[in-house]
């Protein structure tokens, strides 16, 4: 019995392999699936657009096999750079709803079907196709896309990916500005090197700084919320700005300062004379031995603060 055991399971192993490659073949050949975009705004192919256009991702599955697909789930996460456009997902051509505000296939996926079938059932020779749109946030580089299907054929699970869709968004102006906070006196003068009082533009043909855009000693500063006068200077030891496209505003914080605190300013390039404002009693790190080294914008419209120990990200 015990040799009977011993020549079975020797011939089991090598049958499986063998069925697991026919199953991965049969796979490959019976599924197709496919992804495109287009740009809505511009009623181009969608391998360019600008910020604030619309895209609409299009993918399109089809069984070639004469068996049922069950468990049909796409998984397609919305990229870095776009914003999704909530509500605009349809399963062909009927609208598919929103998971939490979520694009319904997003995150942890969702089943799909062939028109007039039940959920996660692809039927042989028939096309599913899911179509859902974004909005470009990002003012420059490029997006890529793709999707990723699972589902189960002829008793086994199989998973897919879709082809790679990429857009390249072209740099608007304010991509090739580039500011700096620079020192009120060389470096090496005595007293001043640490301080940071002027606002610049940097020449990038020769490295040199630009007019004075706001001087942090001297400048007009008001209280962001009251509008009332502020009569203290500010962008003392400054180690980090952030400029933020959409108000035109550059944003800093006075690090190691008690009078006036730690707390969120920003120059507004937009008034006339330039001016800072400053939100007064809002530190972003109450603890001054610490300072804010690290600020940024985000695509999705929101500003990030790291603190120099690494503790913080706000």
């Amino acid at each position: 019995m015990s040799k009977q055991f011993y020549t079975n399971s020797t011939l089991r192993i090598p049958l499986l392999l063998l069925l697991l490659g026919i199953a991965y073949n049969i796979q490959a050949q019976t599924l197709n699936s496919s992804k495109s975009v287009a740009n809505i705004t511009t009623t181009g192919d969608g391998t360019t657009a600008s910020q604030g256009d619309v895209l609409q991702y299009t993918i399109i599955v089809t069984n070639l096999s004469a068996l049922n697909i069950t468990s049909a789930t796409l998984f397609d996460n919305i990229p870095a750079g776009v914003s999704y456009v909530m509500g605009s997902t349809t399963m062909n051509g009927i609208s598919a709803a929103d998971v939490s505000g979520a694009m319904p296939f997003a995150i942890t996926g969702g089943l799909i079907n062939s028109p007039s079938f039940g959920a996660g059932i692809l039927a042989p020779n028939v096309s599913a196709t899911i179509t859902f749109r974004i909005k470009v946030t990002a003012n420059g580089g490029s997006i890529s896309n793709y999707a990723t299907l699972q589902g189960i054929y002829n008793f086994i699970n199989f998973t897919q990916g879709t082809n790679t869709v990429f857009t390249n968004i072209t740099a608007d102006a304010a991509c090739s500005v580039v500011y700096q906070c620079t020192t009120i006196a060389p470096e090496n003068s005595p007293g001043n090197g640490f301080y940071y009082r002027f606002i610049k533009t940097l020449d990038k043909s020769n490295g040199e700084g630009g007019p004075i855009l706001y001087d942090g000693e001297n400048g007009p500063c008001f209280d962001a919320v009251s509008g009332a006068i502020i009569a203290s200077r500010l962008m003392d030891y400054v180690a980090a700005i952030a400029y933020d496209k959409t108000t035109n505003r550059i944003y800093f914080v006075n690090n190691y300062a008690s009078n006036p605190a730690q707390d969120l300013c920003y120059v507004d390039l937009n008034a006339s004379p330039v001016c800072a404002r400053q939100f007064t009693g809002y530190p972003l790190e109450p603890n001054v031995s610490y300072s804010i080294n690290r600020m940024a914008f985000a695509s999705d419209g929101y500003g990030y603060a790291v603190t120099s120990h690494g503790d913080d990200l706000i």
